[in-house]
């Protein structure tokens, strides 16, 4: 037996007896590039392999994506061992569809909506979804995710998609960073609660990554946390972005308490941890905080 055979054992053995949680393994395979301005790549999640074609003009995912670094390896360990094979998931902020792709991989009996503002990037994720052969499970939405359905204004970055937000860099910093002017644009508002019927009023996933504007999210979301005791949220947690988006980080806590929800952070193989939502204030970035009544 290797050694890697051995390791893997001895986490099965830790997380039957509660210490770890059941290991996932993610690998990537060698990026092709295949002309207009895209690259194509690979990852193994547990074995199985999902293709995504990604942006080479990117400077803020694709280069250690391409590079094989695994994204968001907590989140993604969480989705791998919780999906099942009729869950129901919602991935706010879906960008080229890394987390949709996932989802729909391993939920092939459920169902999967992924949300993207920026019409390039959803249409690129929206690709990703054919690729892997999951349009009859998974869809691509290209609305702004919001607390209502009205016009959205957004700041589009050029060169990093992934940032574009209801919030105005500014010309300094674009010119800091080297990029292009922001370019604003406007899109349809998305209430997440609209999508109740669509899930049959069954949710069981929500993934929320819409740079500083979660707490709109969580918003309009109420009526499916309400419903859904046992529903699971994965948000980005970066005070200083959601102060830049116009919200006050002591009310969006206080409302993230008002539903019943407890604060988690996600730790590779290990099991999540608690954080008290005052210790949040304190905490200047988590990837991926799992929000929960229970983990």
């Amino acid at each position: 037996m290797v050694i890697g055979d051995n390791v893997d054992g001895l986490l099965r053995q830790l997380a039957r007896i509660g210490l770890r949680e059941r290991p996932t393994r993610i690998t990537a395979e060698t990026p092709v590039f295949v002309g207009g301005n895209r690259v194509i790549c690979g990852r193994r999640f547990n074995g199985r392999l999902a293709t995504y074609y990604v942006d080479a003009n990117d400077k803020l995912i694709s280069p250690s994506f391409i590079m094989g670094d695994v994204y968001e390896p907590g989140a993604s360990s969480f989705f791998l061992r919780n999906i099942k094979s009729d869950s129901h998931c919602i991935d706010a902020g879906a960008n080229f569809g890394y987390f949709s792709v996932l989802m729909g991989m391993f939920c092939p009996q459920g169902k999967v909506v992924g949300i993207e503002a920026d019409p390039r990037v959803a249409n690129l994720a929206a690709e990703n979804i054919i690729l892997n052969g999951l349009k009859d499970s998974c869809k691509i939405l290209n609305r702004a995710v919001s607390k209502n359905n009205d016009l959205v204004p957004l700041f589009r970055r050029m060169s990093r998609s992934g940032n574009t937000s209801i919030a105005k860099a500014g010309i300094e910093f674009t010119n800091l960073m080297g990029e292009e002017p922001e370019e604003e644009f406007q899109i349809q508002g998305l209430k997440l609660d609209d999508l109740l019927p669509l899930f049959d009023g069954r949710i069981d996933f929500i993934k929320i990554d819409i740079e500083g504007a979660e707490p709109m999210a969580i918003e309009g979301a109420r009526e499916i946390i309400s419903q859904n005791p046992d529903v699971k949220i994965i948000i980005e947690w970066s005070p200083g972005q959601i102060q830049a988006a116009g919200f006050e980080i002591e009310l969006y806590l206080d409302a993230l308490k008002s539903l019943e929800l407890k604060a988690f952070r996600l730790s590779g193989n290990r099991r999540p941890s608690n954080i008290e939502f005052q210790q949040l204030e304190n905490i200047p970035y988590i990837a991926d905080l799992l929000l929960c009544r229970q983990p």
